[in-house]
């Protein structure tokens, strides 16, 4: 789980979006968010990873969102 700032959305696939996904693929696994975790007026991206190796033992997992007022 963590923050890693490679934007699993981008359209663009940079040396560090490949490598990411590579290692992601070697060892099997499954990015349990899916949807973007920082949206913006202008933009959305997916930077915050949640990778799990046995997504079936994972019951929930999904974006919170909140509302700064």
């Amino acid at each position: 789980m963590g923050d890693l700032h490679c934007n699993l959305l981008s359209e663009v696939a940079s040396n560090h979006f490949s490598h990411l996904l590579n290692i992601i693929d070697i060892h099997g696994l499954t990015k349990l968010i899916t949807e973007p975790t920082r949206v913006t007026q202008y933009s959305s991206t997916l930077i915050d990873l949640c990778l799990m190796n046995s997504p079936d033992e994972i019951s929930k997992s999904g974006v919170a969102v909140f509302s700064l007022v």
